[in-house]
C-alpha cells in the first residue's frame, strides 16, 4: 500500500506549512542579526583602539584641560609683565608659552577625537537594541506552540497506527 502525500489530518499540514514559513522567516532574521552583530564588534574593535589612542595622547599632554593650560600660560604671562625675571628666563618663558599655545591645538583634536567616539557609542547602543527584536521572539514562542501541537498530532497519528498493526489485531 503507497503511502499518499496528504496527511489525513488537513491541521497536519497546514502546521507543516506555517512551520516551514517560520522557519524561513527565522533563518532570515537570523542572516540579518549576524550581520548585525559583526557591526557591534567591529564597532566595538574601533572604539576601544580609539579610546587607547586617545588615552595615549592625553596622558602625553602636561595639562589634562585646556583650562588648565590657559592658566599656565596667563601665569607665565603674568610673570613675564611683572619685570622681576631675568632676560634668561623670559626667554624660557616665552618659548614655554609658545609650546603651551601650540599644545592647545591639541586639545581640540583630542575634543573632535571624543565627540566621534561619544557617537560611535551612540550608534553601538542603537545597534544592540536593534538586536533584541521582538518580532525574533515571537517567532520563536509561535514556532514553538506550532511545533508542539504538530508533534501532538503526529504523536496521536502514531498511537493509532500502532494499535492498528499489533498483533492482536492480525487475522490468523
Amino acid at each position: 500500500m503507497a503511502k499518499s502525500n496528504k496527511s489525513e489530518n488537513p491541521r497536519q499540514d497546514e502546521l507543516k506549512k506555517e512551520l516551514a514559513d517560520i522557519r524561513s522567516q527565522v533563518a532570515e532574521k537570523k542572516g540579518s542579526r549576524q550581520k548585525t552583530e559583526e557591526q557591534i564588534s567591529a564597532l566595538q574593535e574601533n572604539i576601544n583602539a580609539r579610546v587607547k589612542e586617545l588615552n595615549a595622547k592625553t596622558h602625553r599632554m602636561p595639562y589634562r584641560t585646556l583650562a588648565d593650560l590657559e592658566s599656565a600660560v596667563a601665569k607665565l604671562e603674568r610673570d613675564i609683565g611683572g619685570g622681576l625675571m631675568k632676560i634668561v628666563d623670559e626667554k624660557k618663558a616665552v618659548q614655554e608659552i609658545n609650546t603651551l599655545n601650540k599644545q592647545k591645538k591639541s586639545f581640540g583634536e583630542v575634543e573632535t577625537a571624543q565627540k566621534t567616539i561619544d557617537a560611535d557609542r551612540v550608534k553601538l547602543k542603537e545597534l544592540k537594541e536593534q538586536k533584541h527584536d521582538p518580532v525574533f521572539k515571537e517567532l520563536n514562542d509561535r514556532y514553538s506552540t506550532l511545533d508542539k501541537e504538530f508533534r501532538d498530532i503526529k504523536a496521536a497519528q502514531n498511537s493509532v497506527y500502532v494499535a492498528t498493526r499489533s498483533p492482536c489485531a492480525l487475522p490468523s
